[in-house]
């Protein structure tokens, strides 16, 4: 199966596990976050795409946290960081793109590793995605 139809089948699955949670009144039980592009020893920033799937609007700020594994154990890169002190409403059953410029947040661009980016939204859920940054 192609990337390009599995991504789409995820969309569709996430979105029918959406629909039956907010008709079972469930809470906060579905946000998919998934990486947009490949993200490089040269990167600048990394692109996110959160899908809101839990029967409700959320809110998300721009503040991630940002573990690099080491060890098979999961270690902070840095505190977490914002570039923006800003909360957007992500509706149900909609998408928002964010990014996150990694060299104003730390500094410099990560090194190869494989990297762990979470973020928190309404109240204390969070949704994290894990990623490789490659050489290039």
């Amino acid at each position: 199966m192609s990337i390009v139809k599995s991504a789409v089948l995820s969309r569709i699955i996430a979105i029918i596990l959406g629909i039956i949670a907010m008709f079972n009144g469930a809470e906060m039980s579905n946000i998919t976050f998934e990486l947009k592009g490949a993200v490089t020893t040269q990167s600048e920033s990394i692109v996110v795409e959160v899908f809101n799937y839990t029967g409700q609007d959320i809110e998300m700020d721009e503040y991630f946290t940002l573990e690099v594994k080491q060890n098979d154990e999961w270690v902070k890169v840095a505190q977490s960081g914002s570039v923006n002190d800003i909360t957007r409403v992500i509706k149900n059953i909609r998408s928002a793109e964010i990014t996150i410029n990694i060299v104003k947040a730390f500094g410099k661009t990560l090194d190869v590793g494989e990297y762990r980016l979470t973020k928190n939204y309404t109240g204390a859920n969070t949704c994290s995605v894990i990623f490789n940054v490659i050489e290039v």
